[in-house]
């Protein structure tokens, strides 16, 4: 059953709202450190990797509630309207990193009272690490066939290269190119299924391919756009990766450049995180609501169990059904001829522009690889897509010449 949201009554003026506007800054940037800190080591990455997901999830909530907001209603903020319904609650606020999200519910749940404390105070830790978790091995598992034949091109290459066997010198290269044509398959499928496991929080969402081949057409000039994003800021970790090469660091004491490195990393690779789930959320919600639209069958409501059977499946709880009863979709009249024309040539030239930049994207590993030692591992654990882990730079110590 579809929940009924009432119009806003205008905000909160109560003591404990306007005490909680006061604490939202520094909360968020104690959250942003902890983000940070998880940027580090590989397990804060898996956490990073479910806090990332929680982060999404709610982007998109807010992104279907803005796109409902009545003209009628008074100004209220995303928080507040949350706020007011217990299913919605959780969303009032960024994800947190350990404690509840909702004190009071995992409070009031009938389990014994170890249980109970156990989810008050790690309840969030919990859900971070099994998202995290589910992210990390589904995208691994999409991505392993990218990895296995760039590895195989990659240290066949060497090897033939090393002994000669000029006859044999297509087999790397070939290798190599039919990883990254499976890698461009993959990356336009791997972003919006992360953010649809986000949203449903099941792992086979990452396998309903007809689901996101819909989203993906339905806004196929931001995924585009969110491919060209992945690229640009896959650049500067590619540097800071590489730059122990260049002569200019020639001379600089060893630990010392792998710390600021490290640090350097972790910071921007966090941030770069951030924006690219945040975008990311953003394009997923903007191509639902899309694809509800072009779905011209009559309805009065929009319903999940209605709309799964078109286009994607959303989950049918309490809280996405408050959200969804927000919005009413739009169907437009089937376009003409000339309309379905430029449509069709503007997909093609949107979808050779995220060929491109995934290419780029997978031409950056290759310099990765090249430039860091084992740099191997960079295509079994890719930054910024299924590992959030950035502080990768292991330099030894040089060896004095010999006199």
């Amino acid at each position: 059953m579809t929940a009924v949201v009432t119009p806003a009554e205008g905000f909160d003026a109560t003591p404990r709202v306007w005490l909680t506007r006061l604490l939202t800054p520094p909360v968020a940037a104690v959250k942003a450190a902890v983000g940070l800190l998880c940027a580090f080591t590989p397990l804060g990455g898996i956490l990073l990797l479910g806090w990332g997901a929680r982060v999404a999830q709610r982007e998109v909530a807010r992104a279907w509630w803005r796109a409902g907001v009545r003209d009628t209603e008074s100004p209220m903020s995303f928080s507040a309207w949350a706020q007011r319904d217990p299913a919605t609650r959780k969303w009032r606020t960024w994800p947190n990193w350990s404690i509840a999200q909702d004190v009071r519910a995992a409070g009031e749940k009938r389990h014994t009272s170890f249980r109970r404390a156990i989810e008050i105070v790690g309840g969030s830790l919990i859900e971070n690490a099994r998202l995290g978790l589910q992210t990390f091995l589904n995208s691994s598992v999409l991505l392993a066939p990218c990895a296995v034949l760039w590895q195989a091109g990659w240290g066949y290459g060497w090897e033939n290269s090393f002994n000669k066997g000029y006859e044999q010198s297509w087999v790397g290269p070939t290798l190599w190119w039919l990883g990254w044509l499976a890698f461009v398959v993959v990356m336009s499928h791997l972003p919006l299924a992360q953010i649809h496991h986000a949203v449903t929080g099941e792992w086979r969402a990452y396998y309903r391919w007809k689901e996101i081949r819909v989203l993906r057409r339905a806004t196929t000039g931001a995924h585009a756009a969110l491919a060209v994003l992945f690229a640009i800021v896959m650049l500067p970790i590619t540097v800071l990766l590489g730059v122990r090469t260049f002569p200019l660091f020639e001379n600089v004491e060893v630990e010392k450049a792998a710390g600021a490195l490290n640090t350097a990393l972790a910071l921007y690779g966090f941030l770069g995180f951030f924006v690219l789930r945040f975008v990311a959320a953003q394009v997923y919600a903007r191509a639902t609501r899309r694809a509800y639209d072009r779905d011209t069958a009559p309805r009065e409501t929009v319903s999940p169990k209605t709309v799964s059977r078109r286009t994607v499946r959303l989950p049918d709880s309490p809280a996405w059904n408050a959200v969804f009863a927000r919005w009413t979709p739009s169907p437009s009249p089937s376009p003409g001829l000339p309309v379905r024309t430029l449509r069709r040539g503007w997909r093609l030239s949107a979808g050779g522009l995220a060929v491109l930049a995934w290419t780029a994207l997978s031409f950056q590993y290759v310099l990765i690889v090249f430039t860091t030692a084992p740099g191997w591992s960079h295509w079994w654990t890719q930054p910024l897509v299924q590992a959030p882990w950035f502080a990768r730079v292991h330099v030894a110590p040089l060896e004095a010449d010999s006199p």
